[in-house]
């Protein structure tokens, strides 16, 4: 035989070996972790659990007559799967069918640390393109399938975390991605907190100084866009001109033959205003007053404004303590 190949097949071995126990010791150094991985299979009531109870609805198999069916044994039901195919889903399953390990040679893969209801959306997504995971054991899943090795399932978890992360639960979803070594369960999580840096300060004081900085730096990443708004309106117009001043617009396309496209609008109602402008960590502020009416006429009202362009989400800030020349804008 091949020497590399030889090679390769006990490397392969090993790794699969190496995975298995290591498992196993993380379980007894932190007894939490095979509960957490294999929770009671208590789904919620509107959660059809008919393949609990019925052997044929845990068959999952192609059907083009060339598979290899082995039986899945989680924790409390076993699955007969086509291991072709879940060897396409799963690296770790992969890794098992080019082995000769005991497991593939006996047709019966144990995986009794593993949560059945988990492993059934997991079976269901990769053969049926089926997802119904509940928000609120999401968690689980994502630990289930970062372990599996199960991109595409792990990939459609986080797709939906993204948009269930919250300043109360972003952190705890932090820890669990150093605690498995997810780098996306990681990446989805900074980039939570990269949309809103700013708006999430206090958060983002948890972080050490390695994610604050790349937190930081993934500000700046992606496509630069070029902003214009009018910074000055002087004059009183009673036309629309004056609200289509109001608008900030970016540049589509290329700077000589790129489109204008609005993409939000000042955060005022005013005919006349004055503002400069800068920006900081990829938000935009603008820095000013704007006339506004009052009992006994008018007056300037000093204001400072910060826009996300992440999230097209204006906020107010501190502004000017001195009116200084701005108000020229009466």
């Amino acid at each position: 035989m091949n020497p590399l190949k030889t090679f390769l097949l006990i490397l392969l071995k090993w790794i699969s070996a190496w995975v298995k126990s290591g498992l196993v010791r993380l379980g007894g150094a932190f007894p939490g972790v095979n509960s957490w991985i294999a929770p009671p299979d208590r789904r919620p009531s509107h959660v059809d659990s008919e393949w609990q109870t019925k052997e044929p609805l845990r068959t999952y198999r192609l059907g083009d007559g060339a598979e290899t069916m082995v039986t899945v044994q989680t924790g409390t039901h076993a699955f007969y799967v086509d291991l072709r195919r879940l060897s396409e889903c799963s690296e770790y399953f992969r890794a098992l069918s080019q082995s000769s390990m005991r497991e593939t040679s006996e047709s019966l893969i144990h995986l009794d640390h593993v949560s059945s209801s988990i492993f059934h959306s997991l079976l269901e997504f990769s053969f049926c393109n089926r997802f119904n995971v509940p928000q609120g054991e999401l968690d689980a899943h994502i630990q289930v399938s970062s372990y599996l090795l199960a991109e595409a399932f792990l990939s459609r978890c986080l797709s939906v975390l993204a948009d269930e992360l919250r300043p109360d639960n972003c952190l705890s979803y932090l820890e669990l991605a150093q605690e498995i070594c997810c780098a996306g369960l990681k990446t989805t999580v900074l980039t939570y907190l990269c949309r809103n840096m700013l708006e999430l300060s206090d958060v983002l004081r948890c972080l050490n100084n390695e994610e604050k900085a790349e937190v930081v730096q993934m500000r700046s990443q992606g496509e630069r866009l070029l902003c214009s708004l009018r910074k000055e309106n002087l004059t009183t117009w009673k036309d629309p001109e004056t609200e289509r001043a109001r608008r900030v617009f970016t540049l589509t396309g290329s700077e000589g033959g790129g489109v204008w496209q609005p993409v939000s609008e000042l955060p005022f109602r005013a005919d006349k205003w004055c503002f400069t402008t800068a920006v900081l960590y990829n938000y935009l502020y603008i820095i000013g007053g704007y006339r506004q009416r009052v009992k006994r006429g008018w007056e300037f009202k000093m204001a400072s404004f910060r826009f996300n362009p992440l999230t097209r989400a204006w906020v107010t800030t501190a502004p000017l303590i001195k009116v200084c020349l701005l108000a020229a804008a009466h």
